[in-house]
C-alpha cells in the first residue's frame, strides 16, 4: 500500500483489510470507510462504503463507481493489481483524478472489497498542486473517460452491461474529474476572456 505523508488510519486498519482480501480471493483491492479532515477549515466529513444493491458483479462495479473515495488509492492492494493500476495512468498526463484511474481496473471487474470495520483517515493539511483550470480540466476528463472506456470494452461483461457500465461512468467522471456540463461553462468563459485580453 502507499501512504501519503498526512493521512492516517484507524489501529485496525491493516488486519481489516488483510481480512477482507482473504475472504474474497478474486478481489484485488481493499478498502475501508473514510473520515476526511480539512485542517485548513476545520470541516470534516464521514464518507460510507456503498451500497450494493445486488448480488451480481454488475451492481458491484456500478455501486463501485459510483460510491468510490480518491483514499481509496491508499487501501490494501494484491502487488501485481498495484502494478497493474500504476501502467494505466503512464497514457493520462494529469495528476488530477489520477487516484481513480488506478483504481479504475478493479472497480469496473468488481474487483474491489470492503473492510467495513476500519476507517481511512484523509488529512487535508495544504492546498493541492495539482488543480486545474477549466479548460485543462475538460481535456482531463475526456482522456480520463477514454482510458475507462477502453478499460470497460475489454472487461468480461456482455454489451448491455458494458453499456451500464459506461452511462455509470459518465456519472463517476462528472463527480471525481469534472461535471460536464458546468466545466464547459467555465471553459468557454475562459476561452472567451482570453480571447478579449488579447484583442485589448
Amino acid at each position: 500500500m502507499w501512504r501519503a505523508d498526512d493521512d492516517l488510519t484507524d489501529e485496525n486498519y491493516l488486519r481489516e483489510t488483510v481480512k477482507a482480501l482473504d475472504e474474497s480471493p478474486d478481489a484485488k483491492l481493499a478498502v475501508t470507510k473514510v473520515h476526511r479532515i480539512n485542517t485548513m477549515t476545520g470541516r470534516e466529513a464521514d464518507h460510507p462504503l456503498p451500497v450494493i444493491l445486488g448480488s451480481d458483479r454488475l451492481s458491484r462495479a456500478t455501486a463501485t463507481l459510483l460510491g468510490c473515495h480518491p483514499s481509496w488509492f491508499y487501501g490494501l492492494w494484491r502487488r501485481e493489481a498495484a502494478i497493474d493500476g500504476l501502467s494505466i495512468v503512464t497514457a493520462y498526463p494529469y495528476l488530477w483524478a489520477f487516484d481513480h484511474l488506478v483504481t479504475m481496473r478493479a472497480m469496473v471487474r468488481g474487483e474491489v472489497a470492503f473492510a467495513a470495520d476500519s476507517v481511512f483517515i484523509q488529512r487535508i493539511m495544504r492546498e493541492g498542486f495539482y488543480h486545474l483550470g477549466p479548460i485543462e480540466r475538460l481535456a482531463a476528463r475526456k482522456a480520463y473517460v477514454a482510458l475507462s472506456k477502453k478499460i470497460i470494452s475489454e472487461a468480461d461483461y456482455s454489451e448491455s452491461e458494458k453499456a451500464a457500465l459506461r452511462r455509470a461512468l459518465e456519472s463517476h467522471a462528472d463527480k471525481r474529474v469534472a461535471p460536464w456540463l458546468r466545466t464547459h461553462k467555465k471553459a468557454f468563459r475562459a476561452r472567451v476572456a482570453k480571447f478579449f485580453g488579447k484583442v485589448a
